[in-house]
């Protein structure tokens, strides 16, 4: 088993077409700024499986910092409405949103995005000590 990271060719020709499939967005490849990494297990020189880290876009958490404004929501749903336009804009090919609340988990729903099914984890706090 040879295990090597692709080149950006690789992740066009070899890895997108397989997310396709799987119904996954696809990786973002940029040859200025790198937007992802993949490493992948060849044997006999097939890719037979790949793990890829990417940048993603993440929205959340929205957090209110004054509690004495009482606005029924607008502000939030504005706030959600205009990064909605802009991820429109900027053409995202995905993101994830932090419904860490009842309230932005509708908010979503009024969008259509689609609830994650899978389980997510997270791991904070992940650098070398100096």
């Amino acid at each position: 088993m040879e295990y090597r990271w692709l080149s950006n060719k690789e992740i066009e020709e070899d890895v997108n077409p397989v997310l396709a499939l799987h119904g996954m967005a696809l990786l973002n490849i940029n040859e200025a700024i790198p937007t992802c990494q993949v490493l992948g297990a060849f044997e006999d020189g097939h890719l037979i499986q790949f793990l890829a880290v990417q940048l993603f876009p993440v929205l959340g958490p929205m957090v209110r910092c004054d509690n004495t404004i009482r606005d029924n929501g607008i502000v939030s749903r504005e706030l959600a409405e205009r990064m909605h336009n802009y991820m429109d804009d900027c053409e995202a090919r995905a993101f994830l949103v932090i419904a860490d609340n009842p309230f932005t988990g509708r908010i979503c729903e009024r969008h259509k995005l689609k609830q994650v099914t899978s389980p997510v984890y997270v791991k904070i706090g992940h650098r070398k000590a100096n």
